[in-house]
């Protein structure tokens, strides 16, 4: 069966309270599409730091996923000089996403 089960152990695993705090800081994951309003989250977050200043936890959001605007979504966090990390295709309950504090 393509999706996973309450019984897969990478569901539980990713479901499980932490047992230490989470120490990166937001993540967005999903298909790299200007629908998905990445172009607008990267204006947020220039527009955020200058009202409010400081940066991220972790110092930059992290971008998982792939899809056909992957490069130009890039070049407008570039552009915008967005602290950004783009992980490219993960899968949802790989180690990479688990301590993170938030999801956008």
């Amino acid at each position: 069966h393509p999706y996973s089960s309450s019984s897969d152990a990478r569901l539980s695993d990713a479901l499980a309270e932490p047992s230490k705090p989470r120490t990166k800081g937001a993540y967005f994951i999903g298909k790299l599409l200007w629908q998905k309003g990445l172009g607008e989250l990267a204006s947020l977050l220039v527009a955020s730091q200058k009202e409010f200043g400081g940066d991220l936890p972790d110092g930059a959001i992290h971008v998982v996923g792939d899809g056909k605007d992957r490069r130009a979504i890039e070049n407008r966090f570039r552009q915008l000089k967005v602290p950004s990390v783009f992980h490219g295709r993960v899968d949802h309950a790989d180690e990479l996403c688990r301590d993170f504090r938030a999801l956008v």
